[in-house]
């Protein structure tokens, strides 16, 4: 039987903001498993922080994978 892969589960919030006169919006993203709770100033910053979550499980489970 295999082994079920880990995965990650966040809560995120986005709320309207202005910057500059510029709209956009504020995030915070919380992850479910430690209750940390990270702000981010975009959405495009949101994003670029789940790549790098996403990148370094892959490479925590690289090894078991090759088992």
């Amino acid at each position: 039987m295999e082994k079920p892969l880990p995965y990650c589960a966040y809560l995120i919030r986005l709320w309207p903001s202005r910057r500059g006169g510029v709209a956009g919006h504020r995030v915070s993203v919380e992850s479910v498993a430690t209750g940390e709770r990270r702000e981010r100033p975009d959405l495009e910053s949101l994003v670029a922080f789940l790549r790098v979550e996403e990148a370094e499980e892959r490479k925590d489970r690289a090894p078991e994978e090759g088992r």
